[in-house]
């Protein structure tokens, strides 16, 4: 699930939350990638 992220300001905290959302995406992504891959 989404790590802990400490409470921090909103201009702070968003851009910090999107990037973890993209990096989960990307990962999923790499993950059905290799798996159609096999």
């Amino acid at each position: 699930m989404i790590p802990m992220v400490p409470r921090l300001k909103d201009g702070v905290r968003k851009p910090f939350t999107a990037s973890i959302q993209n990096l989960l995406m990307k990962n999923e992504q790499l993950r059905v990638a290799t798996s159609t891959a096999k």
